[in-house]
């Protein structure tokens, strides 16, 4: 017998201090408003049913959101890994709740897109009741098969300050998108606002299991020989039964080991958190891969899924080399904290300047999809932002790298970027790379870089490394910057005149931030620093490191690319390189150095390969070479081998031509015609 918890509204959407400044999730001017009493209800159980799942995004504490005046739209996403597991199973209504009287015209609804139609659509008779679930019943049932789904609702809000949304305090994967009247779509499936509380009914024999815990991912790590090493994995519960522990069984150098971790708070339904394992390294230097599989949870064998399994590896290595970390200051779209994260950097730059490199990444400039300051690649960091890995790699992203929260109770240092770039000062790493970059000619219309890596350990195995490069600019003035510290703006936007939580917050702000105070929230006075005007991956078809890996041999990588037009002064110029894990993205190491003048074709007679375009053909001069030819979205024009010289006829205007000579590797953009 199968019973469904209905959760009646909880009314808690917190007015406190500790989360006033997460109301500016939303740009300026447009947060809704919301309701502020505290209302409470008695949890209410749905009729029981043998043969019915639910298709929900809820938990136990539900909040009300406050929306606009007009015609509301709200939506769940059930991604098609959720969906799958009822495939076969009839979606036959939809359960929700409206929490205010003034609402009218519900329709809900069932789409594959939030841009096309709804393939399902029921209007509901006003009269509706107020404050307790609704089931609304299809007129004709649907089969779910493997295909993601929105579940949503559409009503019209009589007065500005209703609060018509029903919504948890967690952050669920998908779980709320929004529709103001006359606006497009919004997500706020990872803002505070949590997941919306609608609900798909589905009837058939399919049911989700008690226990089904998966392995979204899995990272690798580097240690010491004879040490441990941390090792983090991101599991997703699909189950309806809370995590409260998991056992999961590792498998390294032939040999299994199971491992129970008890979970300090339950993870529910459609949750995802992650856990830390150390695990006892190999004594012998190498390259090991690793398997992980959740065998229990909560002391019952876990759903046999076929995705609760994933790989990674450890390397261990006698001696690492130096670790310099990558800090990477990203913007985005709608949040732009940019003058917290100049001054961190200006801190990053003071007192990490030996062990720390830092870049700025405007992907969107100012949220308004304009990209002045980058070129159109953005690889590799766009890879790994917003994937599950970034929250495990030695890469640490520099907004909000200051509290924005003093607690007296519990004070730590603002610039807390700096604590972790503390420890992973000592960390070991099996790689280092050292880096040359020079005008490739007298103009400086091109730059060439020339980078030389060597690692700490042997492996027999096609070398799982790339390098990529990072063209940046010191200080680039004269853009709109935005400063969310600015006290008035603080005060109206953040904090809604509440001059009493305000004068709280500003007495306990570090006074690191309180130099902002008095700095315009929109300056033009403030340069940027460190923005990288041009990022050149080397992944894929640039593949930049090839052979098996020996021990202190060193593998060059050379790479020509234009000199960015978006550049503003030449003098402030200078280069990165990183290593990077090609296994997933991971930065091992990285360096920095000056632009070096041209100097002419004496300083370049060494190099033994030569690539130019000559009559729509491409010229490879090289010795015991293999040169390849492949259009700008990977696909392969021409191969030949080089003693000598190849020419190579290809149709594209712009190719790339990749060299490899013995563990040497030259890569050039060439334009043939």
């Amino acid at each position: 017998m199968k019973k469904l918890l209905l959760i009646a509204l909880c009314g808690v959407f917190v007015f406190g201090s500790v989360n006033a400044q997460q109301r500016s999730l939303r740009n300026r001017g447009t947060q809704p408003k919301a309701k502020m009493e505290q209302m409470k209800k008695a949890p209410m159980m749905a009729e029981e049913q043998t043969n019915e799942e639910y298709l929900a995004y809820c938990s136990e504490d539900v909040s009300n959101v406050g929306v606009y005046e007009g015609e509301n739209s709200v939506a769940s996403y059930f991604p098609a890994d959720v969906v799958k597991r009822l495939a076969g199973n009839k979606l036959v209504g939809i359960a929700t709740q409206i929490l205010d009287e003034n609402a009218t015209d519900l329709s809900v609804w069932v789409a594959r897109s939030l841009d096309e139609e709804p393939f399902i659509k029921v209007d509901v008779a006003d009269g509706f009741p107020i404050d307790q679930p609704i089931r609304i019943d299809f007129p004709e049932a649907y089969e779910l098969g493997e295909e993601g789904l929105y579940i949503g609702y559409t009503l019209t809000c009589n007065n500005w300050e209703t609060a018509c949304i029903a919504c948890d305090w967690t952050d669920r994967n998908n779980g709320l998108y929004y529709k103001a009247p006359d606006s497009a779509w919004e997500d706020w499936s990872h803002s505070w606002n949590g997941s919306l509380y609608v609900l798909g009914i589905t009837e058939g024999d399919k049911m989700f299991a008690n226990e089904d815990v998966v392995i979204l991912n899995a990272t690798s790590n580097r240690a010491y020989t004879s040490n441990y090493s941390e090792h983090n994995l991101n599991i997703y519960n699909y189950g309806k039964s809370p995590i409260e522990s998991i056992d999961v069984d590792y498998t390294i150098n032939g040999e299994t080991v199971s491992v129970n971790i008890p979970f300090d708070w339950a993870v529910y339904q459609f949750e995802s958190t992650g856990i830390v394992m150390n695990i006892e390294t190999p004594a012998t230097e190498g390259r090991y891969d690793m398997t992980y599989k959740i065998a229990k949870v909560n002391g019952n064998a876990n759903a046999d899924n076929g995705a609760d399994s994933r790989s990674a590896y450890v390397v261990c290595v006698e001696e690492g080399f130096p670790r310099m970390v990558l800090v990477e200051q990203t913007e985005n779209t709608w949040d732009e904290w940019s003058s917290v994260s100049n001054l961190a950097m200006k801190e990053l730059n003071a007192n990490y300047a030996d062990k720390a490199i830092a870049v700025a990444v405007h992907q969107m400039f100012l949220g308004w999809g304009k990209s002045e300051l980058c070129c159109d690649s953005y690889e590799p960091f766009s890879t790994i932002v917003g994937e599950p890995y970034a929250e495990f790699i030695n890469r640490k992203y520099l907004d909000y790298a200051f509290e924005t929260y003093y607690d007296e109770y519990d004070p730590q240092p603002a610039f807390r970027l700096g604590r972790t770039i503390n420890l992973l000062n000592g960390s070991a790493t099996e790689g280092k790379i050292e880096l040359k970059a020079t005008y490739a000619d007298d103009a400086q219309t091109e730059i060439q870089f020339e980078s030389q890596s060597t690692f700490a350990y042997n492996s027999e195995v096609e070398v799982p490394y790339s390098v990529a490069y990072i063209l940046v600019e010191e200080e680039v003035s004269g853009y709109t910057m935005l400063n969310r510290y600015n006290y008035d703006f603080m005060l109206e936007e953040l904090f809604w005149g509440d001059t009493y939580e305000m004068d709280y917050y500003w007495e306990t702000t570090p006074p690191e931030l309180k130099a902002l105070g008095d700095v315009p929230y929109e300056s033009t006075d403030i340069p940027y620093l460190n923005v990288a005007r041009g990022i050149y991956d080397c992944f894929g078809v640039e593949g930049s490191l090839a052979g098996s890996i020996v021990k202190d041999e060193v593998k060059t990588h050379n790479y020509t690319v234009a000199v960015p037009e978006t550049v503003a002064d030449k003098s402030k110029l200078y280069a990165v390189a990183i290593l990077l894990d090609a296994y997933n993205g991971e930065v091992i190491n990285a360096v920095r150095c000056d632009i070096a003048d041209y100097v002419g074709v004496e300083s370049v007679a060494d190099n033994a390969v030569n690539i130019y375009a000559e009559g729509g053909k491409v010229v490879v001069n090289a010795q015991d070479a293999v040169a390849e030819v492949y259009s700008l979205n990977g696909s392969k024009l021409a191969e030949a081998s080089v003693e000598g010289q190849a020419v190579m006829e290809v149709d594209d205007a712009m190719v790339i031509v990749r060299v490899v000579s013995g563990s040497d590797v030259t890569v050039k953009r060439v334009l043939v015609k």
